[in-house]
């Protein structure tokens, strides 16, 4: 895997959008985030995440409805890779390969 495929998260079924993953960004509600998302079971700072090299990482950053990835539940800072579910409160994020514009 490298770094450049999975540059994107994709926001499914929501409204299928995508959303270039930016390091160290954080995923939420607040105006700051990359991305930003709606949803209201969503914290403003809900989750970060990390990309370096080839590996993408992701943090719960202490919400009230937590961060589960492939349906498990988000404890530490967990690895990503494509085709990983991302739920975070009613939102749904995919890791997929980055579309060429």
């Amino acid at each position: 895997m490298s770094a450049a495929p999975v540059a994107l998260l994709e926001l499914s079924p929501v409204r299928g959008r995508e959303h270039r993953l930016v390091p160290g960004a954080a995923i939420g509600r607040a105006g700051g985030c990359r991305p930003r998302v709606g949803d209201p079971l969503v914290s403003r700072r809900h989750a970060q995440v990390w990309a370096a090299d080839a590996a993408i990482a992701l943090q719960d950053l202490g919400s009230r409805h937590g961060t589960f990835v492939n349906g498990e539940r988000v404890t530490g800072i967990t690895a990503l890779g494509l085709g990983d579910r991302v739920m975070i409160g009613a939102t749904l994020l995919l890791v997929v390969r980055e579309r060429l514009a």
